[in-house]
């Protein structure tokens, strides 16, 4: 019994170019989210997303992220393509509050750095407030898996 489609993805040369990876990392990606039934892979017409909820697919990016199978650079790559697209969203769906958060963070950021400090801390919280406005949620708890991963 097939499950329902939910959506079909653009071709993995789009995809990598999207996410700012490597062709060979979204291969191994979607070789292990087929394995795992999150997607159907149609040789010549496209990845398809199976019909799974966000839930299924936050525990099958966390085992993939800690199991060792994620090198750091490309968890950095799939990061800077995450914040491109949340700051594209957010620049159109930020709140009064969201701007709010962003600029204490640059501010806080800014501080940091006039006393010499390397402001890790305060540039994650910058990064975080501008992908939290996208209002998109698996673009926010992705980057928090990675991040978690990451650091």
């Amino acid at each position: 019994m097939s499950r329902p489609i939910l959506h079909q993805f653009k071709k993995e040369r789009n995809l990598a170019n999207m996410f700012s990876v490597s062709r060979g990392a979204v291969r191994e990606a979607i070789s292990v989210l087929a394995e795992r039934g999150i997607v159907t892979v149609k040789p010549g017409i496209g990845i398809f997303l199976n019909n799974n909820d966000q839930d299924q697919l936050f525990v099958l990016f966390d085992s993939i992220f800690h199991e060792g199978k994620a090198d750091i650079f490309e968890l950095l790559e799939l990061r800077q393509g995450i914040e491109s697209y949340a700051s594209f969203y957010a620049a159109q769906r930020r709140t009064e509050e969201d701007l709010r958060r962003i600029k204490a963070a640059l501010d806080q950021m800014e501080h940091s750095i006039n006393r010499h400090e390397l402001a890790v801390k305060e540039d994650f919280a910058f990064h975080s407030a501008v992908i939290e406005a996208s209002h998109n949620s698996m673009m926010i708890n992705t980057f928090k898996l990675i991040s978690d991963t990451a650091y």
